[in-house]
Parts: C-alpha cells; structure tokens; sequence
C-alpha cells in the first residue's frame, strides 16, 4: 500500500464513491423494502442500522489496524465484494423471516423476530462500512478526499432511488445497488484477480435477476397476501413510486362498500381494489355513475350540512371512494388534491389496466398537492372539504408525522371553507377513540384561536367502524342540525356531537360501553378541555406542526385502565409504534454496546499515543458530533415531509443534501488542520443555525408550497446544505488531531461516533414526540457547542503544531 500521505488514486477516489452511493441507496430502499413487507418504514431505525454497520466496521478495524494498513487492497477486495453479496441475500432472508409486528400485543417474543429481521441488514451495511474504514486507515493523511468522496457518494445513492422508482420496479434497484459495489471491486485494485472477481459477481447479479430470486413482498398478515388467498383473485396492475407500492387486485368476492349504513339495502357496486404497500384495500369502482348506496354511506353526513350543489375538494382520495359519494349530491365542482403521479394516471385511465375507462367520475379535477400544500397555495372557497384518515392497528404509526392533522392544518382548511361549507374529516374509530379525541381536541383548540366557540361549530356522527368529524364555518343553527338528525335517523348512525344534543339521543344503533363518546366529546367542546386532556388516561392532547406525531397516545397512567376494559386482551390497545421505538433505542443501544464499544476494549493501549488527560475530551468531542449531526439530520427529515409531501422522498433529498454541504465542507475545511479558534468558530455556526432552522421551515413552506418538486426540493436542499457545510468539518479536524495517535487512535474515535449516532438516530425520534423539534435542535445545538469547547483539547502528541 502506499503511505498515509500519499493522495489516494482516483479509481480509488471513484470506488469508495460507488460503494458509498450503494450503502446509502440500500438504506433508503430498505424505507420501501419494509414498508411493502410490514407496517412502517422505520426510517429512524434504518439510519441507526446503517450507523451500526459504520460503528461496528470502525471498532473492529481498530482490532486489526496495523494489518489492515499492510494488507489494505485484499480488505478493499474482500469488504466490496462481500458487501455487493450481502446487499441482495439480506433481503431475501428478511423476507422469509416469521415476524408479524401487530401481533406483539399478545406475543412478545415478536420482539425476537424483529430483532432478527433487522439483523438481516447489519452484514451489508458492515461490509461496505469496513471498505470505508479501510481507505480511511490506509489513507489517513488525506482524511479530506476521502471523507467528501464518500459523502458525495453517499449523496448519489440516496438522490439515486427516487429517480430510479420512477423507471423501474425496486428489485431491480437492488441490483443495480449491487452492480455498483461490483464495479467497485474492480477499481479498488488494478489487478487481473480483482477483474476476474467482478466478472464473477456480475454473473451471480444476472442469475440472481433471471431466476426472479429477489422478490420485495407483502407479509402473509398484510391485506393483499390474504386477498391473493382468495379464489380467482390476480394482480391486475402494479407500479413502484419513490413513496409507496400500488396494486390494483381483482377478485369475484370483493364487495367493500366503507362507511355504508346497516339500514341499507343496496348491493355493493362491481369493483377492483386498491393496495398501497400491501395494505389498506380501497375500492375501485367498475361502475360509469354513482351507485345508489352513496347516499346511505356515512361520508354523506357531510353534505347535510353543505349547501346546495356545493363545490368540493377531496384530500387523501385512495381509489375515489369519495369522489362518488360526492358526486351523488349534485355538486357543482369537485377538485381531489393527489400527490402522487402514479395513482393520478390510473384513477384517470391513463395507466395500463385492464379498464380502459378512468375510475373516478366525470368531471373530477385531480390537483397533484398534498393536502397541507393545496391549503397554503391556493385562496379559493369549498362549501365541502373532505380528509378521509386511517388509523393503524395496534398503534404502529406513532412515530409517523402527521401534518395534515396539526392545529395548523385545520386553520389553514378552515380558511378555505366557505361561510355556510363544512370541514369533514373521516376516520375509523377503534375501541379505544384516542384517535377521535385527538381530532376533536386539534379541531377545538383551532376554534378557539380563530375566536369561535367549539360547540356551536362542531358535529360528529359515528357508526361502529367509522367516525365522522364536522367543523362548520358558521354556527350549526335548527336548520343544519334538524337535516343531520334525520339523516343520522333515516340511515341508523349516532350522533356523538352537535348543539343541543342530549346523551338520550346517543349511542342507540352502535353500542358502546360507558355511553359511548358523547361524554368526552362534550367535555373538550363544552368543558375545560385542558383539564379534560390532562387527567385522560391517554395522551389525547392537540398536535403541532412542532410535534406533529398524532398516533403517539401512550401514557403509563393507561395502563390500569386498558387493564379495567379490556381484561385479558389489553395489551391489543397498547401504542405499540411508541414502545417499538423505545424497544429499538434499547435493542439498538445494546447491539452498538456489543458490536461498537466492548472490541474498543482490546486495543493495545501502546498503539494509541493518546494522552491520558486528553482520551476524555477526545470521547467526548466524537460522541457529541455522533448527536448533533444526527438530531439535526433527523429534525431536518421529519420537518422537510411537509414540503417533500412524503417520509420516502424527503428522506433521499435531506440525506443527500447533508452529505454533499457536510461532504463540501470536509473536502474544503479538511484538507488542513485549522486552528483552535477557526475550529470553535465553524462549529458555532451549526449550534447557533439549528434553532433558527424550525422558523425558516415554517416561512419556507408558505412562500415554497405551489413550486415545482424540484424548486421545492432545491429550496431544502439549499438550507440543509448551509448548515451541513460547516458541520463536514468537525469530524475531519477531529481525525487530524488524533491522526499521529495512530491509527488504532483513529478507528477508536470512528467507532465512538458511530456508537452516538446510533443512539442519536433511534433517540432524536423519542426527543420530538415529548418535546418537539424546536427542543430536539436545542439539544443539537448543545451538542456542537460541547464540541466547540472539547475541540481545542483533542489528543494531540507533543511537538504537532497548528497549521492555518
């Protein structure tokens, strides 16, 4: 190998780049990957998973520095290599796994599948974390080249999958992912052995394609692996997005027909079913005008309280469930905002399927925005606003942002609502009605801020499966009430709020135990709702864009009563999301402990020339920029949803807008030792931008939210970049002070910022959910302001003097 300070050779430069760019498109692929397989895409736990591979590579490089920087292309070699295999194998075995996440409530050793199931990707993520550690070993001197090639490659992977996902089907992505560490192995080294390899790990890709070995699945417990049980069912058409999987399945026995009254007598219309990722089948209807069930469904409590032939907009559209139901009230427009390209082209016939006719209703006029971005871009008035919602089983979302159900949301709706329009949101209501509370308690405080008293502006209906929230611009007076009461009565649904409601009226065709919600209803519209969400047994207080997490309901004091009522069965009403993210800071703080800390125990302490007094200070520093970066990253990414309109894109652009400014600033920053007081000023730049970074969101989104996707996604990418740019340099600065602490010094500084990062990424979710991301940036803040003062007390052996 050549010496430390020797400039590494640019196939080099260009192979850590590849192998880079397929660790960090498979992370972002593995937010589809198990989204598709189980309930949620996990990206906190992703982003852990692929730090631990990072922690582990570095601490067992330490073990074996010194013939790693002997032996350096055989590592190069072997690392790629393995890493383009294990790419591939880990998702083939993730997907044979037996793991069913709903069903932690009445077994717990699930804990065990899903500690299994996330094990499956740590060798891929080690493996090509050991070829970066081993440049960075053999290298050392040119810390700088090394560092910005791998964070521009990582930054090309990420960019990668979204524009990919648009083109192809995301198994071939992962072949493509593997195909670049395989080229890779031939750069690393210019040698006949090292051709032969690749060629040889091509072929296995190719037959690994040919034999349709690698297959991205629903779990057996998902809706479509039950539908596809059924006789005569097939996939009539399905399509990969950078944000989710649609498939369209049709089946004889299909005959969905939501929110439909039990006092009808109506058949369901003829129809297909809609799938995204597997999951929550919506119809598709095969019909060319409203069935006449539409108006007997509990959806249309909504136009009873509308005017005449009102205008309508329609969010969250599914396969057009709604848009029928509103077209069987005579409206005289109806616009559906639909983020997603895919699922526009087949609702309007565009898409090849079987039908050769769209699925929505003639004269829909489909807007490609998200809810929240319609509401911020557009002025005009709706007599009819409608958010169909879906409440995960088992609590699974709790870690998921909700933005289009903050006190923000409903001012912005309640904005565009006309003087006698109404705001309807649909949502499934389960046994315990966290979720309907939660949505009456964000619907009431945004009341009262706009200066209107709830009672007289909110009704809901219910049945025993769906609730139906109704925020009204003016005041419900005798005449709107008397129209929802006779159809509440005519169609068999409960009222559960509206004035001059009594209890008597209540829960009389859908019993419910306790007298059913009219009781809490009436004490967050009439009472002293603060008192009221205080003393619940679940956290049903209103969400914010600050903290936007609406399915985080747990509180210990729920315990005893989900103990009380439901008896044996209780634990299938725990928030499971929220303690799987515990569980997973604990699996993953232990996993980082083993794989991480406890090999940095068998260091040879005479290969680490690292003063005593300084080996604290130095831990320290490492540990505190393995925080920061990721509390701000994480912050960044949930934040940016809003504007990216979904987890999956915004994930891909944040992250590889961090790696390029933090990649930019490495190679700029890093390519000499700054002084002490240069380092502590660069470092004041991130502590001082994080908190700022919360408002500058919240303007941006205003002023950003009708631009184009990729104006939009430049505006972030360009305000995340300014605060990764001066990040990218603490950790290459923190590297040339310790560098001449040997090599061993290095790879034990590596492996204690990957340890903190792993335990960043997992805790800078539960950080937000408590507290919100104004507090998860304060705490960012703290942690390179401890870096700018630990900076200047790094180990550093006598005689090394500041360079400029």
């Amino acid at each position: 190998m050549q010496p430390a300070d020797a400039p590494p050779h640019r196939t080099l430069l260009l192979s850590l780049g590849l192998v880079a760019a397929g660790i960090v498109g498979f992370e972002v692929a593995l937010t589809r990957i198990i989204a598709i397989q189980h309930l949620h895409h996990l990206a906190s736990v992703i982003i852990a998973l692929g730090l631990l591979g990072f922690g582990a590579a570095g601490a067992f490089a330490s073990l074996f520095a010194d013939t790693i920087r002997r032996h350096g292309a055989a590592w190069l070699t072997v690392s790629a290599a393995g890493f383009t295999l294990a790419l591939p194998i880990s998702v083939v075995v993730s997907g044979r796994i037996d793991m069913t996440l709903p069903a932690l409530a009445w077994r717990p050793e699930e804990l065990v599948g899903f500690g299994l199931y996330v094990a499956c990707f740590l060798p891929a993520f080690f493996l090509g974390a050991l070829f970066v550690t081993t440049c960075f070993i053999c290298w050392s001197a040119r810390i700088g080249q090394l560092y910005a090639a791998d964070l521009i490659g990582s930054a090309a992977g990420a960019l990668s999958v979204p524009l990919a996902l648009h083109v192809m089907a995301l198994e071939n992505l992962l072949i493509l992912l593997s195909l670049a560490a395989a080229i890779a192995v031939v750069l690393a080294r210019a040698s006949a052995l090292n051709r032969a390899i690749g060629v040889g790990l091509v072929g296995i890709l190719a037959a690994i394609y040919n034999l349709n070995v690698l297959l991205v699945q629903p779990a057996e417990y998902k809706e479509l692996s039950v539908q596809l049980n059924t006789r005569d069912a097939q996939i009539l058409w399905e399509r990969d997005t950078p944000d989710t999987r649609l498939t369209v399945l049709e089946a004889p026995g299909l005959h969905g027909a939501p929110g439909l009254s039990i006092a009808s007598t109506a058949n369901a219309p003829p129809q297909a079913r809609l799938f995204s990722d597997g999951d929550g089948g919506t119809p598709l209807l095969d019909v060319a005008t409203p069935p006449p069930l539409m108006q007997s469904v509990i959806s249309s409590a909504a136009f009873h309280l509308a005017p005449p032939q009102p205008t309508v907009l329609l969010h969250s559209l599914g396969g057009g469930w709604q848009a029928w139901v509103a077209t069987s009230h005579d409206p005289e427009r109806i616009q559906a905002s639909e983020e997603n390209a895919a699922l526009r082209r087949l609702l309007t016939g565009a898409a090849a399927t079987v039908l050769a006719r769209p699925y929505l209703p003639v004269g829909v006029e489909l807007v490609p925005m998200t809810a929240r971005r319609f509401h911020a871009a557009h002025s005009g008035k709706f007599d009819v606003v409608m958010l169909t919602l879906s409440a995960p089983e088992a609590g699974l979302a709790a870690g998921t942002v909700s933005y289009d159900t903050t006190v923000e949301a409903f001012r912005e709706v309640l904005a565009d609502v006309s003087e006698t329009g109404v705001y309807a949101i649909v949502t499934d209501i389960k046994a315990m009605p966290q979720h309907s509370l939660r949505l009456a308690a964000t619907a009431t405080r945004a009341l009262r801020e706009l200066g209107k008293p709830p009672s007289g502006h909110i009704a809901a209906i219910r049945d025993w499966r769906n609730l139906v929230l109704l925020v009204t611009q003016a005041p419900i007076n005798e005449n709107r009430q008397r129209a929802l009461r006779a159809f509440a009565e005519r169609w068999r649904f409960d009222l559960v709020a509206l004035p001059g409601l009594q209890e008597t009226d209540t829960n009389r065709f859908h019993h419910r135990r306790n007298g059913g919600l009219y009781a809490p209803f009436k004490a967050l519209l009439e009472g002293e709702a603060t008192t009221f969400q205080e003393n619940y047994a679940f956290d049903v207080r209103p969400t914010t864009d600050d903290s936007p997490f609406f399915d985080k309901f747990f509180r210990h004091q729920g315990l005893a009563t989900l103990r009380e009522s439901f008896g044996p069965t209780w634990r299938a009403h725990l928030s499971w999301g929220y303690l799987l993210h515990w569980a997973a800071l604990l699996i993953g703080t232990g996993l980082a402990l083993t794989a991480v800390i406890a090999p940095l125990a068998f260091i040879r302490r005479d290969t680490m020339h690292v003063n005593r007094a300084r080996r604290l200070p130095t831990g320290l520093y490492f540990s505190a920029l393995g925080l920061g970066f990721m509390f701000v990253e994480i912050g960044l990414l949930q934040k940016s949803t809003l504007l990216l309109d979904a987890t999956s894109s915004a994930f891909s652009i944040v992250v590889a807008a961090m790696l390029v400014g933090a990649g930019m600033g490495s190679y700029w920053l890093g390519r000499r030792r700054l002084t002490n007081r240069a380092l502590v000023g660069w470092l004041l730049l991130p502590a001082g931008l994080a908190p700022l970074f919360m408002g500058l969101f919240a303007h941006g989104f205003q002023i950003a939210a009708d631009w184009p996707f990729a104006a939009r996604a430049g505006f972030i990418s360009a305000a995340v970049f300014a605060i990764a740019f001066p990040m990218g340099c603490a950790l290459p600065q923190g590297m040339l002070r310790v560098r001449a602490a040997g090599e061993s010094t290095i790879a034990w500084a590596w492996g204690i910022n990957g340890f903190t990062s792993v335990i960043g990424s997992l805790a800078a979710v539960l950080i937000a959910m408590h507290w919100g991301f104004t507090v998860l940036m304060g705490c960012a803040s703290i942690c390179y302001l401890a870096a700018a003062i630990l900076g200047s007390r790094l180990a550093d052996p006598p005689g090394r003097t500041a360079a400029v």
